[in-house]
């Protein structure tokens, strides 16, 4: 991979244009797990990481930045981070678990203002639905979908399709479905899995899983769906992923 400028690049017109838009289905079909990863999937790894922080934080990391990073576990105060993010009907049974609000690393935060604030929701049985945006940024939703179905289908007896949801306010945008096995190819329970909370012996049944991103103006906003088989309720999940969009007041908010 190269920034430099087509016209700089042996062999390239000087008039070269950027290749076109993709679909979802285009860039499923296009997509590589193999693949040296481009700047779509440096940001769809950011995002992934800054769910990953919760674990992060809560156990203790040590991150010279995680004092910049506003956290709160108030059910209440969740609940208004999360409206003021996402215009969204959870359903009842997810609990507020804990909303966070993250700058960018000391060196991304040289070249970028972009942050990411992000509401986590749980489950009784061990799912997980995270709401989380990224201001100033300009990741490709198609791109990162077809990243995310590629990862699903990738996983232990994994298999994964990319679907276009319609919000109810005529919003279009790609979701990555995928069923997986709970456990390693080498037969090992996967670290965030709602079985990985098991007891031990416990069989390690499917978990259905649900990676969507759309755009407005300069961010980005994902939803991030894992639940047991045995909690996945299509109908349920179908209407949650419709009534997305995002807050008309959707400022950052101070947590602490």
């Amino acid at each position: 991979m190269t920034d430099a400028d087509p016209a700089d690049v042996e062999g390239a017109p000087a008039d070269a244009e950027p290749p076109a838009a993709r679909t979802p289905d285009a860039a499923l079909a296009a997509s590589d797990p193999d693949a040296t990863a481009d700047a779509t999937t440096r940001t769809f790894a950011w995002l992934f990481g800054a769910a990953g922080l919760c674990v992060l934080i809560c156990c203790g990391g040590g991150l010279s930045w995680a004092n910049g990073v506003e956290k709160t576990d108030d059910p209440q105060r969740v609940r208004e981070v999360a409206a003021a993010l996402f215009v969204a009907e959870v359903p009842e049974r997810f609990e507020p678990a804990q909303a966070l609000g993250v700058p960018p690393p000391p060196v991304v935060g040289w070249f970028s203002e972009g942050r990411t604030d992000l509401v986590d929701y749980a489950t009784a049985g061990g799912g997980r639905l995270i709401l989380s945006r990224r201001t100033h940024d300009d990741a490709d939703p198609a791109a990162a979908v077809a990243a995310a179905a590629a990862d699903f289908g990738g996983a232990a007896g994994g298999e994964a399709e990319v679907r276009t949801v319609v919000t109810q306010d005529g919003r279009e945008y790609p979701v990555a479905f995928g069923s997986t096995a709970a456990v390693t190819d080498d037969g090992d329970l996967r670290p965030g899995d709602p079985a990985a909370a098991a007891e031990p012996g416990a069989p390690a049944g499917p978990v259905r899983r649900a990676f969507g991103m759309f755009r407005e103006g300069t961010s980005s906003y994902v939803v991030q769906l894992t639940l047991p088989e045995s909690e996945y309720d299509e109908a349920e999940v179908t209407a949650f992923l419709q009534s997305l969009s995002p807050a008309d007041d959707g400022e950052s908010q101070d947590l602490r």
